[in-house]
């Protein structure tokens, strides 16, 4: 995917969709207001609440206000300077890159159109953690968090896109 090579050798690679009898012009917005104090990020609300991400819920409707998202941008992330994109084309691909204590990590959304009237929601994450006593620690947590807030994530988009639009929905995979 674009932006892979960000993370030269990443400790964790995951790649997780979801698809949708929805168009990509109909999965852009979601992504394109998400961050806190905006459409939020649609995953377990009340844990990014906890821990402090997030201020409110995730919004189940659009928010005419947050639809322009361009490289260069960040996208608000309460506990830290945000998530800064490098690529935003709209209907197609959000690429988010990510410094934080000494970790790096990219979040690639692909909106990939299947038909005319379907389309996948691709997710591929890639994480390089500082090296340190730490490490260890954090590859046992990093993968079943990773996972859950994840699927809940893809699955919180695609609900709230179908709710909106009245969709079906098909199926969620996962792979490494």
């Amino acid at each position: 995917m674009p932006g892979d090579e960000r993370v030269e050798n990443p400790d964790e690679v995951t790649t997780r969709a979801t698809s949708m009898r929805a168009r990509p012009r109909h999965v852009w917005p979601w992504l394109a207001q998400m961050g806190n104090g905006r459409g939020g990020l649609y995953s377990y609300d009340g844990l990014d609440r906890l821990f402090g991400v997030l201020d409110r819920p995730s919004a189940d409707s659009l928010m005419p206000a947050f639809q322009e998202l361009h490289a260069g941008d960040t996208i608000p992330v309460r506990g830290s300077d945000g998530w800064p994109i490098a690529i935003a084309t709209p209907d197609e691909f959000l690429l988010l890159d990510v410094h934080m204590d000494g970790a790096h990590v990219t979040c690639a959304f692909d909106i990939d159109s299947l038909s005319p009237v379907e389309t996948r929601l691709i997710m591929r994450v890639r994480a390089r953690l500082p090296r340190n006593w730490r490490k260890p620690l954090l590859m046992a947590v990093l993968d079943p968090a990773e996972f859950v807030m994840v699927r809940r994530q893809l699955l919180g988009i695609r609900d709230t896109i179908c709710h909106a639009i009245s969709c079906a929905v098909r199926d969620f995979g996962s792979g490494r």
